[in-house]
């Protein structure tokens, strides 16, 4: 395990290791990890509406359930201690653990008739296994989550059988950017050409919503399409001469490293398709 966390702390690209001894590691979250927690924290609130807002009203806190003096069960709430990291904040990270010492916790407390607690804990422990820890009383039961456990489980499960590569495979709705680019030209204008027309796509595709990372151009085409798989980012826009002439590009799938010819004007509105269906 030691090892296996060390790997994940050592992806240059979402971490900054500021200290390392044999038992301990002190880490910056970079830009990507923490797009990918708040897409993380997003992504189970939204659950949990889908499985709610048709059958039971769930509160943000204790305290707005409290005001209402709600009484009409089953009814939820939300609890929130999530950790607000800045490109200073340092974490320690004892390497016997999983999870680093400091953790954002995010807890849902579902509140049933006591005759049906057992049928909800069945059904919603079928909804996420590994979400629900408890029924701490006869009529209460609670999930709670980590988004830095849950980073780590992701960073993981994203490496895991990728043959000795650093690629990373996340979930286009977890990726922390959607669509990066590449460039393959040897003429020095045409390439800035190319370079100034990416940023205008990937301005187009921000507005949007659609995430986007733009790497080190200076690298070569190869380096660039590498950087982005390290990322985990699921489409890569390669762009070339070709692309100057007739508009038309390759958009890469890193799930299956297939390529597909896509037309700059139709790219923003194919993108949003892609990244937001």
């Amino acid at each position: 395990m030691k090892t296996k966390i060390q790997r994940i702390l050592y992806m240059d690209m979402f971490f900054k290791v500021t200290q390392s001894t044999e038992h301990y590691v002190n880490y910056i979250y970079k830009k990507p990890s923490t797009i990918l927690m708040t897409n993380i924290r997003i992504n189970w609130l939204k659950y949990i509406n889908t499985k709610t807002h048709k059958h039971l009203p769930v509160f943000i806190n204790e305290r707005t359930a409290r005001k209402r003096n709600h009484q009409t069960i089953p009814f939820g709430i939300l609890c929130h201690d999530h950790i607000r990291y800045n490109e200073s904040t340092i974490v320690e990270h004892n390497l016997s653990d999983f999870a680093p010492n400091t953790q954002s916790k995010f807890n849902f407390k579902l509140i049933v008739p006591q005759e049906d607690v057992m049928q909800y804990f069945t059904q919603w422990q079928r909804y996420r296994k590994f979400w629900w820890s408890s029924i701490p009383n006869s009529s209460c039961l609670s999930c709670t989550m980590s988004l830095e456990n849950a980073l780590f489980v992701l960073l993981m499960d994203g490496l895991i059988g990728q043959n000795k590569t650093n690629y990373l495979r996340l979930h286009k709705n977890l990726a922390p950017y959607k669509i990066s680019f590449a460039l393959n030209c040897e003429d020095t204008k045409d390439k800035q050409t190319l370079e100034e027309l990416s940023k205008l796509l990937s301005l187009k595709l921000q507005m949007n919503k659609v995430s986007t990372w733009v790497p080190d151009f200076s690298l070569s085409p190869e380096s660039q399409i590498e950087k982005n798989l390290e990322m985990g980012v699921p489409y890569t826009a390669i762009l070339n001469d070709s692309t100057l002439k007739n508009g038309i590009f390759q958009l890469m799938n890193s799930s299956t490293m297939l390529p597909e010819q896509v037309h700059v004007a139709d790219f923003d509105s194919y993108a949003s398709l892609l990244c937001n269906k």
